[in-house]
């Protein structure tokens, strides 16, 4: 497969994932029913990835502060993540065979082992401002509600 074609193929994709958000994104503002966590239902618990959705919808009404609050690990460190994905999509459409720099491996593994830190944090009641989620927060119709035009 060529480069174009490679390039036409994941558009598309990145199209589709943007017509899904959009329509969830939508149908969020319309009901305020979002899909729920399955971690924190079976556990009580949130997961590190608990308050993304608040994060996105917060950015999207330029509430930056209470997407922050949502879920500080990711509003923080997005930037690297996103990052990493553009820069493993270049190599990908241009056809390069990945080989994983041991570098990024160790960045990518030391990520994945704050990320989950976040999340048993956040869990053990530790309140320093980069762990801090309120309770308001964790109901995205209330605060959809409160806080959102």
């Amino acid at each position: 497969m060529d480069e174009k074609s490679r390039l036409r193929r994941h558009l598309v994709t990145y199209l589709c994932v943007l017509a899904a958000g959009a329509v969830y994104f939508i149908w969020l503002k319309l009901t305020g029913i979002g899909i729920p966590c399955v971690f924190r239902e079976f556990t009580g618990w949130s997961c590190p990835g608990c308050g993304v959705t608040t994060l996105i919808m917060s950015i999207a009404a330029g509430r930056f502060d209470l997407a922050k609050a949502a879920n500080p690990f990711l509003y923080y460190t997005w930037p690297l993540i996103t990052g990493f994905l553009i820069w493993n999509e270049v190599k990908v459409i241009k056809g390069k065979t990945y080989k994983a720099d041991k570098m990024i491996n160790i960045l990518l593994l030391i990520y994945v082992i704050s990320f989950i830190a976040f999340g048993v944090l956040r869990n053990r009641g530790v309140s320093p401002h980069f762990v801090f989620m309120g309770a308001s927060l964790h109901w995205l119709p209330g605060m959809i509600e409160r806080y959102l035009p």
